[in-house]
């Protein structure tokens, strides 16, 4: 009983406490999703997450369905059911054989028209800032480095090389406990040795290559996005009208971003290194659908 009270003098006391529990409460999103049918899909997001309200979050807890998308997962929607997915800063935690399986889901519960749009680090554009020694993206890495892997949690200095700006962000783990992302190691000339004599994708492979199997269990980085490659993975899923798009800035007309309340809130500290990628599902599957169904009636 007095555990109940402290509780609720807490939720009192402190307002955003009192906004934390709202938004993860049940009957609260079964009221701001429409019971969960509001048909905007939202992964890698949880109920705590400032997010628009309506959205359906998945993630691995603390969400409206508690989903390992990093284990081939299956959503828990209808074939063609949802209108829209949203995901950010994501799907490179998924492993290289585990991300074309989520993409076909997506494509399995979007009902014909819905669209898809996925942020992800750049891992092409990446390659390219380093190699032109742009200081706002070395900079802003080594910062994070210096501030969090290095004084707070005690990693030696040479985690401030500039190389792992790249390195660290194509391929990181989490330790427990710290729960932040931690670069894989490798030395400058190793790294600039492979960079020079590899394609991308073999470089790519190599950086990840770097993580332990217990390291690839915890959920850093795993996998390498850049447009070419992702635009071939969403059409071998089915997907059409794959475009690169900028921050803050989408061809869909349904999807509302960094606009008032109910928009999403996309960070512009992302913005430099981030890959916009928008696709539609083709209507063509409703045609031939009904197609079908026009054959079976003339025979009857």
């Amino acid at each position: 009983m007095f555990r109940r009270l402290r509780y609720l003098l807490s939720l009192i006391l402190n307002p955003s406490s009192y906004k934390r529990w709202l938004y993860r409460n049940r009957a609260f999103r079964r009221i701001v999703t429409k019971n969960f049918s509001s048909g905007k899909v939202a992964l890698g997001e949880r109920n705590n997450y400032p997010f628009p309200l309506d959205w359906v979050r998945v993630d691995w807890k603390d969400a409206d369905y508690e989903v390992n998308l990093s284990e081939s997962p299956t959503l828990p929607f209808r074939d063609n059911s949802q209108k829209l997915i949203y995901t950010a800063h994501m799907i490179e935690h998924l492993s290289q054989e585990s991300l074309p399986k989520l993409l076909n889901e997506c494509y399995r519960i979007l009902r014909p028209g819905g669209r898809i749009r996925i942020e992800a680090p750049d891992a092409e554009k990446l390659v390219n800032l380093y190699r032109t020694g742009d200081e706002r993206m070395l900079g802003h890495f080594r910062k994070f480095r210096q501030d969090v892997i290095v004084k707070k949690f005690g990693y030696p200095e040479n985690y401030l090389e500039d190389h792992l700006s790249v390195l660290g962000e194509i391929s990181n783990y989490i330790v427990e406990g710290q729960w932040v992302h931690v670069p894989v190691y490798a030395s400058k000339e190793e790294f600039d040795e492979k960079l020079k004599n590899l394609d991308l994708d073999q470089f790519f492979d190599w950086c990840i290559s770097l993580q332990t199997p217990e390291q690839r269990k915890s959920g850093g980085h795993q996998s390498a996005i850049y447009f070419s490659k992702f635009r071939s993975m969403l059409e071998n899923a089915g997907f059409e009208n794959v475009t690169q798009v900028d921050f803050g800035y989408t061809k869909i007309p349904e999807l509302n971003l960094n606009n008032g309340f109910w928009s999403i809130k996309e960070k512009p500290h992302r913005t430099f290194y981030s890959l916009y990628i928008e696709a539609a599902k083709p209507y063509r599957s409703t045609s031939l659908r009904s197609k079908k169904n026009e054959i079976t009636c003339s025979k009857v």
